[in-house]
């Protein structure tokens, strides 16, 4: 147990990655008065961050790991219409990450992990507002909420039927029928039976601009990026942190990694081990003038979502279990073509191809919090889907992490968990 900080000092800190999670934390503490550096390997919000659904999922407080989807796994597995593909040959890697998976769906588990997100969804949405004023890029949201939508009754009716949970811990959602549905979202009618809307969710029209945004604000308010940039090592000498990159050794009293995937690396050279993988997700846009949907929405039996974006239609999702370093595999598109046509055969191809990793931690829940090693260096790492979601929660919570001051139950969501 670390000993309370009193001592409410502006820091020198840097931050090591810049994503969306990196450009939201870095614009966070630079809000609270710290001298920041922010060091991104490639150009800020150009990796995972580049390719998400757009959406603000706060209702997503359910984890991965459950037992539904384990009985779903014999399908998922095998099935040429799978929204899960898992590249075999990395299966000895994998098989540590893919037990602690399981181990997760245990209802015991399932209950800790629900309650541990919906402890951080409950405030995302007021730690984003923050930093939208400051960006200038409320204009960038829109809030017409998320529909979830089912092929089947079968699968709707379950469907409702599971989200009573979500509503025992104040998720707010509506039960959709056929008709309701096609009345919210005419693109659907006659293709699903039913959906789930949640009308508090929200949507970017870009997120890529979102991330623009956040770093010229970021270093309009004195701020600094340094681009092209590889770290290297992260270390801490008494009262002092040495980062060493490509550009030099530089010490500062915090370190704050963000790094997505490449966070398991500088993780590991410290001591912290964390069972972080790339859960691997594709994208293809097709480009409109007039949106086909007015909201995200869900095909939950493909896994995927489409969402409204300025001058085009995304339709982002899947999950693939692989090495980051693999290159993309163009079945995965081509499952994403193959719905899409079905589904609305007048788009025709898309014009847009993308592969991204996301950092994924078998329980759904990020690391946020101290290194186990030291308290001058944390982490804000293993989002998976909800990297766009949790991004300024992440950074508000550092930041009281770093003045000793983090609410109690974020002891949960730290590297500690993982023995």
């Amino acid at each position: 147990m670390r000993p309370h900080n009193n001592d409410t000092t502006p820091r020198h800190l840097i931050v090591i990655g810049g994503g969306i999670v990196g450009l939201a934390t870095a614009l966070t503490l630079r809000l609270e008065g710290h001298e920041v550096t922010l060091l991104e390997r490639d150009t800020p919000g150009h990796g995972a961050s580049l390719g998400n659904a757009g959406t603000f999922a706060t209702y997503a407080i359910t984890p991965l790991a459950q037992p539904a989807l384990l009985r779903q796994t014999p399908h998922l597995l095998t099935s040429r219409d799978s929204p899960f593909h898992l590249r075999w040959r990395h299966l000895p890697r994998l098989l540590p990450w893919l037990l602690r998976f399981v181990a997760e769906a245990r209802p015991a588990r399932v209950l800790h992990n629900i309650e541990h997100l919906n402890h951080l969804m409950a405030r995302a949405d007021a730690d984003w507002q923050r930093l939208l004023v400051a960006a200038d890029a409320e204009s960038l949201m829109t809030r017409r909420g998320c529909l979830y939508t089912y092929q089947t009754h079968a699968a709707w009716e379950q469907a409702a039927h599971e989200h009573e949970t979500l509503g025992r811990n104040g998720i707010v959602y509506r039960v959709l029928n056929e008709q309701q549905t096609a009345d919210l979202e005419p693109a659907l009618a006659g293709k699903v039976k039913g959906s789930i809307w949640y009308p508090e969710a929200s949507h970017v029209a870009d997120p890529l601009m979102l991330c623009e945004r956040l770093r010229r604000a970021f270093e309009t308010l004195g701020g600094t990026v340094h681009t092209s940039c590889d770290v290297e090592q992260v270390s801490v000498h008494g009262a002092d942190v040495m980062v060493s990159s490509s550009i030099g050794q530089t010490v500062c009293d915090h370190a704050v990694i963000t790094a997505g995937i490449g966070t398991r690396q500088l993780a590991r050279k410290l001591g912290d081990q964390m069972p972080l993988e790339a859960e691997r997700g594709y994208h293809l846009e097709y480009p409109m003038d007039t949106p086909l949907l007015q909201r995200p929405c869900c095909i939950a039996e493909h896994g995927f979502y489409m969402t409204p974006m300025a001058g085009r239609l995304r339709v982002a999702g899947t999950v693939e279990l692989g090495r980051a370093s693999d290159p993309a595999n163009p079945a995965r598109y081509r499952y994403l073509e193959r719905v899409m046509s079905k589904l609305f055969p007048e788009l025709g191809a898309p014009t847009a191809y993308w592969m991204g990793c996301r950092p994924s931690l078998p329980d759904t829940l990020p690391i946020i919090g101290a290194s186990k090693r030291t308290c001058r260096v944390h982490y804000g790492v293993g989002h998976g889907h909800l990297g766009l979601t949790l991004a300024a929660t992440t950074g508000a919570l550092i930041q009281a992490d770093i003045y000793s001051k983090p609410p109690e139950w974020l002891a949960a969501l730290s590297t500690d968990r993982f023995r």
